[in-house]
């Protein structure tokens, strides 16, 4: 967008950043003065639903917006429960670092939500809202691989079934420089018999 906008990507940018503060003072987060890499803002909620809830608020405004040279804007989120250490304002810890693996994972429109947020919200969320299941992925930099869910709603875009995870932490198969012929047998899906059928 900001190759094809030039003139117009800072203000976009500007109101986004006004969307997102005016979101999460309405669902009681707070956004740290330190708000991460390039365009991207980070929001701390006290419970896990009001954190849904903004998220989903953002995401609406975000496709109600009337963006300047019919710029579509499409947000990618990801939702963690855990626990951070505060610093002069700011939010530190493998929490923080394990929503933005998470949300750098999902596609424009995604909402993405980590299990232990999932957990928490399951049986408290908005009429219509559901979450899918999308499985284990392992977030680059963490030891232990990560149940990623999907937030379904009305207005947030579907991806088809199933879905695919479109960002570097969902790694491509490992593809060989060379081909090796298999023994008679043997095939490369290993442990993939239900997908090769």
């Amino acid at each position: 967008l900001w190759e094809a906008h030039p003139d117009v990507m800072a203000r976009v940018i500007v109101r986004h950043y006004e969307l997102a503060a005016e979101i999460a003072e309405a669902h009681g987060g707070r956004m740290p003065r330190s708000q991460g890499e390039g365009d991207s803002t980070l929001t701390a909620f006290a419970r896990a639903t009001d954190a849904v809830e903004g998220a989903l608020a953002f995401q609406q405004a975000v496709t109600t917006e009337p963006w300047p040279d019919g710029i579509e804007l499409r947000l990618r989120t990801g939702l963690h429960t855990g626990e951070a250490q505060i610093e002069h304002g700011d939010y530190f810890g493998a929490a923080l670092s394990r929503a933005a693996r998470l949300r750098a994972l999902g596609q424009g429109g995604q909402v993405l939500v980590s299990q232990a947020t999932a957990e928490l919200v399951a049986d408290r969320l908005p009429a219509g809202v559901s979450l899918r299941d999308l499985g284990r992925v392992q977030l680059r930099g963490f030891g232990r691989a990560e149940q990623v869910h999907q937030m379904c709603a009305p207005f947030l875009p579907d991806t088809g079934d199933p879905i695919t995870l479109a960002g570097p932490e969902a790694e491509a198969p490992t593809r060989l420089p060379f081909p090796i012929a298999l023994p008679p047998g043997v095939t490369r899906f290993v442990g993939r018999a239900d997908e090769l059928e």
